[in-house]
């Protein structure tokens, strides 16, 4: 039986009689320095070099100082020394204890295809602890790029990615079994089409709602105090306050559509600033109404509240719940905020609502033809985008890039949460994050 001591890795092999027992240490350690004849093993070492006897657990199997100069030492000066510092090393350092080595472990791999990557995207999954085969496209996956996914059982999507039927059925075709999104919607699936063609979807429920959440009090204070404005005017040297006159938040009223997650953050974070929050949402949160938010119908809602902000998903039932009716029933000159999917909100009416005055302010971090656009560099090109093209004319307008999402926390734990998505489909054929629809064994 061999035994390794962990701080010097000194093998020690206590079942093997050829080695000669060392009497007592002090011996050794005040004998001259010459070569010492061969011993003889006496009847009582004899004993213990069989582990009938001596001082080594059989329920730990470590054995104590005496015991490993017993059976660690040759008879020569090198072992000497090797013994000293294995018997000081015991002694000194009872809590590094002599056993055997445990079995490697396997590491779980999947192959996968990595689509509309970044830098850091490509940082944040590389300097995660994984054994999956990555492979990393800049390129977003459609129709036309599906063939770069031959021969991936797995392919990990984001937000602009399209897996429509065609796709799904063109990655099918090629082995696809998996398709892990690095996000929490999943809009862009078809997830009827992943069913029928028994590919299982997983996403990212929760990376870091707080970071969407304070991002859209980002946009509001900044359309509220015109901060975008005035940073441009000062960079010029026009330190003039004409055109900046904000409110109070304190004692407005907030309207929260959609208290997941995300918008759990954000009226709590509206409380906070002493604001009343009301809230619409098919599952009211208890959590919120403990926090003090009021529960209200849709009309209510947009009725009463001073700022309007978006936190649901983007399913048939809300698509386009942001269009003339609804913008008609606002306060005049509310403000509106939405970042959660650009699909909920119908850009023209919102054109219509800003040219009449009627929206006093327009915040948004996705907007429904954003594909072609965010998460580009078009700075040299003309935005080819009418719609797009007239917001930006607006002064009270504040758009971003789809960044609500953009902390190191967040990325730090979709990246791990997306590669433990992959670990356990693989392992077991599914995991806590699937989308009921497409639920299965990604092993079969």
């Amino acid at each position: 039986m061999q035994f390794s001591f962990h701080p010097f890795s000194i093998p020690i092999d206590i079942d093997n009689p050829s080695l000669n027992p060392v009497r007592q240490l002090r011996r050794f350690q005040s004998a001259p320095i010459r070569t010492p004849r061969r011993q003889q093993y006496s009847p009582q070492a004899r004993r213990m070099g069989e582990g009938q006897g001596g001082n080594l657990s059989e329920a730990t199997k470590t054995p104590s100082a005496s015991t490993l100069a017993r059976y660690m030492l040759r008879t020569d000066h090198s072992t000497i020394v090797r013994a000293t510092i294995c018997v000081f090393a015991a002694l000194s350092l009872p809590h590094y204890p002599c056993r055997m080595a445990d079995p490697p472990v396997q590491k779980v791999t999947m192959k996968t295809a990595f689509f509309s990557t970044k830098a850091y995207d490509r940082q944040s999954f590389e300097s995660a602890d994984s054994a999956h085969e990555i492979t990393f496209h800049e390129t977003r996956l459609t129709k036309a790029t599906a063939s770069l996914a031959c021969g991936f059982p797995a392919v990990c999507v984001f937000v602009n990615d399209v897996l429509d039927r065609d796709v799904l059925s063109q990655l099918a075709d090629h082995g696809l079994k998996v398709v892990v999104l690095r996000c929490a919607g999943f809009n862009n699936v078809d997830l009827e089409a992943a069913a029928d063609r028994g590919i299982v979807v997983a996403r990212v429920p929760a990376y870091s709602p707080h970071a969407v959440a304070e991002h859209t009090f980002a946009l509001i204070l900044s359309l509220n105090r015109r901060l975008h404005k005035a940073y441009a005017r000062v960079r010029e040297g026009d330190f003039r306050l004409n055109g900046l006159l904000g409110f109070d938040l304190f004692e407005r009223t907030i309207g929260v559509i959609g208290t997941g997650t995300i918008g759990a953050c954000v009226c709590r974070i509206a409380r906070g600033f002493g604001c009343r929050v009301l809230a619409h949402d098919l599952n009211p949160s208890t959590e919120c109404t403990a926090a003090g938010v009021t529960y209200v119908d849709q009309p209510t809602l947009l009725a009463e509240s001073d700022i309007v902000t978006l936190h649901c998903p983007l399913v048939p039932e809300t698509h386009y719940l942001i269009n003339d009716e609804a913008i008609a029933q606002m306060k005049p000159g509310v403000m509106l905020i939405n970042t959660s999917r650009g699909g909920i909100v119908e850009t023209q009416a919102v054109i219509r609502g800003l040219k009449s005055g009627h929206l006093g302010g327009l915040g948004i971090d996705v907007y429904e033809e954003e594909a072609d656009l965010f998460f580009e560099d078009l700075s040299g090109e003309v935005i080819r985008d009418d719609v797009f093209a007239r917001l930006l004319t607006f002064p009270n307008v504040l758009i971003t890039g789809h960044q609500g999402f953009f902390t190191a926390d967040a990325l730090e734990q979709i990246a791990s949460t997306t590669l433990q998505n992959l670990t356990d489909l693989e392992s077991s054929g599914t995991c806590p994050n699937c989308v009921a629809h497409s639920a299965g064994d990604a092993r079969k």
